[in-house]
């Protein structure tokens, strides 16, 4: 842990390297990750982080740069709270006169994951 960057697109792009080492079989990637990723997640609020403009952020999201970190946090905790609460976020985003929302949440040129919503 001697280089760490804030929640959000800073630190999910290291984090999407070292998912990358961990599917390759690298256990330092892996020990890495989960000490990084376990900084931000709680049982409880979810997430807890600080925004770019060092405001709280616990429980919600500051924007849509914030989610590459969960092509990370689904791989080892699917079932983590963050998600229900990254997917309310992203619910919310959807215009008023869409009845369903489909497709890829994307930050950068990363596909997160597929949701739909009904």
């Amino acid at each position: 842990m001697n280089y760490f960057k804030p929640f959000g697109w800073m630190s999910g792009s290291v984090q999407d390297g070292l998912l990358e080492l961990h599917n390759q079989g690298k256990s330092a990637a892996t020990a890495t990750l989960k000490t990084q990723l376990n900084s931000y997640l709680d049982p409880k609020k979810g997430i807890i982080f600080e925004s770019p403009q060092t405001s709280p952020m616990d429980g919600k999201f500051n924007s849509l740069e914030d989610f590459l970190s969960f092509s990370a946090i689904i791989n080892f905790y699917p079932d983590h709270i963050s998600i229900s609460i990254a997917l309310e976020y992203i619910q919310k985003l959807k215009k008023p006169t869409e009845k369903d929302f489909t497709g890829h949440v994307t930050t950068d040129v990363v596909t997160l994951w597929p949701i739909r919503f009904q």
